[in-house]
């Protein structure tokens, strides 16, 4: 996307952290979280939900599976434990939006979580 002021890392950081408290207190984003916002609106009002969604799902497998290389060349366990964890947590987002977006699309084979918990009666 070309509303990232790629250079200003100083921006970017400042930027995400800021974004972060304006989600967390359900105010407006401001500045390039407020810009991007409104590039993902464009999307989805171009390309549609479910394929902006189906986007976001494969960036983060794809994440997932640079961390994955990374569990597999680590060269400390102290490594190992961080990278798998950041691994861990990308590819489950991703194949929870995957499935998600399996639901959404009316997929006969998508998993009903619903009745899995009542068959373990949880």
């Amino acid at each position: 996307m070309d509303s990232y002021n790629v250079g200003n890392e100083n921006a970017l950081q400042h930027g995400g952290e800021r974004a972060v408290k304006a989600l967390s207190a359900g105010t407006s984003l401001v500045g390039m979280a407020h810009q991007l916002q409104l590039e993902v609106h464009d999307e989805i009002e171009r390309d549609g939900l479910l394929a902006v969604m189906r986007v976001e799902a494969e960036r983060y497998l794809a994440v997932a599976r640079l961390f994955f290389g990374l569990v597999l060349g680590a060269e400390s366990l102290d490594d190992v434990d961080r990278f798998a964890r950041r691994f861990g947590w990308l590819s489950s987002k991703a194949w929870n939006m995957l499935e998600r977006l399996r639901e959404l699309e009316g997929d006969p084979n998508a998993i009903d979580y619903e009745d899995i918990v009542k068959e373990l009666d949880l």
